[in-house]
This record gives structure tokens, C-alpha cells and sequence, in this order.
């Protein structure tokens, strides 16, 4: 299943982060320990720990929006969907210029697969200049819209996640693939050696690979490729692909 990324919350910068009614100055200290455990277990797959703190966290800070959208992500890791969203939506209700929370509300949108929904609150979150997950908020809202065939959208929003980022992987990998089908393959050949330079090969990429390999007539290449996908996603859509424009 096709997943978007969330922007996830640094610990070291839980303090200054997203503050909406600030608790009170003898407790402050309190309450960020038990947000940034409640995090940490997160992390961790602890979840029930992280539900403890979360709820110590939340008990003296009832309207905190980090508390709020740290349970959405909790929830959402636990098929809890309903929970997830009602989370989500109260972090929102108390900082609705969280930027990080409107990332991972729209990835929970997208995955509910409420493409339309999630646009919105992606479109919004990427008007954050200063946002430090911006280049992945961009990323999220190219796959988005290629789930709604705006794919000039998805273009310009992969362009943009490049701009800030020049090593966002699957923004360079989904642009690769659209320069590919505008057969500007000289383009998408460029996108994809720099995709090569820092992420490791999936389905999608490999697949591209041995596309781009074939129009340049590098069989070694291609045959190498083929082989990848064979051996690590043997069960993908891709090497179904393959197998039948290979003649296997």
C-alpha cells in the first residue's frame, strides 16, 4: 500500500515547538518529560508506554495540540482510525497553523484514501515557509495529486520538494517517473542517478531503471536490474511488469 511520510516531531525541540496555552511555569518542565516520553516510546513501538505519558502529558495540559497530534500518529499506527482522526482534528482546533500537524492529518487522509481531503490540508501546511519538513509536505502533495490525475500538479510539487531538498527520494524518483512518461528521457535519467546517490533501490525505481536502461541500450543494466527485482520484491506489480515485457 501506497503511504505518505509524516513530519514528525524532534524531541530536542518539543519546548519550542506548536505552543498553544502554555502550562502553568512549576508544571512546564513535567509536562515536556512526559511529551517527549510519551514520543520516545512511540518510536520505540512501545505503545502502551507512550499512551501512560501521553495521558500525563494531556492531564496537565488538557488543550495541548502536540499531546493531541502525537496521539493521531499513535492511533494511526494501531489501525485506530477513528480515534486518529479525532485527535487530529483537536490538535488542529487548538493550533490551526500547525504546519507539522496538517502534514500528518493529510498523510492520515491520504491513506484513508480521502485523496481530495488531503490536498487541502497539504496545500495549506505547504504555504508554511518556514516550515522545516516543508520539502516532505511537497513530496506528500505530488503523490497526492497524482492519486487525482492532476499530474502537472504533482510535477510542480515534486519540483518545489527538490528545490528545498535536493535528495527528497521519492519526489525525485515520482518526477523521474513523469519526465519518463512525457518521454523526456534524458530528464527523468538525470532524476533518477540522483535518486541513486542516496536512497536504496525500491520496486518503483528498479522498475524505471530497466525502462530507462532499454531506451539507452545498456542490457547489461537492464539485466542487472531485472535481477534486483527478481530477488528482493518478487511479489511487486513491477516485476510482474517485467516478467511480461521480458518475455518470462
Amino acid at each position: 500500500m501506497t503511504r505518505l511520510l509524516p513530519v514528525l516531531i524532534a524531541l530536542t525541540l518539543l519546548a519550542g515547538c506548536d505552543s498553544a496555552s502554555r502550562p502553568k511555569v512549576d508544571e512546564d518542565q513535567v509536562y515536556q518529560d512526559y511529551l517527549a516520553l510519551g514520543a520516545a516510546y512511540m518510536r520505540a513501538g512501545e505503545y502502551q508506554r507512550a499512551k501512560t505519558n501521553l495521558n500525563r502529558a494531556q492531564e496537565l495540559e488538557p488543550r495541548s495540540p502536540q499531546v493531541h497530534g502525537l496521539f493521531g500518529l499513535l492511533f494511526q499506527l494501531e489501525g485506530e482510525t477513528g480515534l486518529a482522526e479525532d485527535h487530529f482534528r483537536q490538535a488542529l482546533r487548538y493550533y490551526p497553523d500547525s504546519t507539522r500537524t496538517r502534514n500528518n492529518f493529510g498523510a492520515f487522509l491520504f491513506d484513508e484514501g480521502r485523496y481530495a481531503e488531503a490536498v487541502e490540508h497539504l496545500e495549506t501546511a505547504a504555504d508554511d515557509l518556514y516550515s522545516a519538513g516543508r520539502s516532505q509536505v511537497f513530496e506528500n502533495l505530488g503523490v497526492s495529486y497524482l492519486h487525482l490525475d492532476r499530474a502537472d500538479e504533482a510535477s510542480r510539487a515534486f519540483e518545489r520538494a527538490i528545490d528545498l531538498n535536493p535528495s527528497q527520494p521519492r519526489a525525485l524518483i515520482e518526477l523521474a517517473d513523469i519526465r519518463f512518461g512525457n518521454r523526456n528521457c534524458v530528464g527523468a535519467r538525470e532524476l533518477f542517478s540522483r535518486f541513486l546517490q542516496g536512497s536504496d533501490q525500491t520496486s518503483r525505481s528498479l522498475w524505471l531503471g530497466i525502462r530507462l536502461a532499454r531506451i539507452f541500450g545498456e542490457s547489461d543494466q537492464e539485466a542487472s536490474y531485472g535481477l534486483m527485482l527478481r530477488n528482493i520484491f518478487p511479489a511487486s506489480d513491477e516485476y510482474a511488469q517485467y516478467r511480461e515485457t521480458a518475455g518470462e
